[in-house]
């Protein structure tokens, strides 16, 4: 994970709520994995770094992520991962566009 980061940062990086994000954090925040801080120049700015058992079970993981993804990328063409991704991209720009105009989860 990059150190230092913003929670916005963080659910735009994973296509997760700003709401789910910050429920998350606190989790992991109370087993001793992150700390938040104030952004020294944007108060209203919650920026978010591992702590150092965080980066010990980072290290641990990274492994095993890194060797699923390339289980479940094998015999697919980056071209065609490129693909997928910028398609799965838009949809979800497409879902957040309808769930801001209507001010609702989309369903409700």
């Amino acid at each position: 994970m990059k150190d230092c980061v913003t929670q916005r940062h963080l659910s735009d990086a994973t296509n997760v709520t700003e709401t789910t994000t910050v429920a998350l954090l606190r989790g992991m925040a109370h087993d001793g994995l992150i700390l938040r801080t104030k952004d020294t120049v944007d108060r209203r700015q919650t920026i978010v770094s591992l702590t150092p058992h965080g980066r010990e079970i980072e290290q641990l993981i990274s492994p095993y992520a890194s060797q699923l993804n390339r289980i479940a990328t094998t015999g697919i063409r980056q071209q065609d991962l490129d693909i997928c991704f910028a398609v799965l991209s838009r949809m979800s720009e497409n879902l957040e566009v309808a769930i801001e105009s209507t001010g609702d989860e989309v369903g409700d």
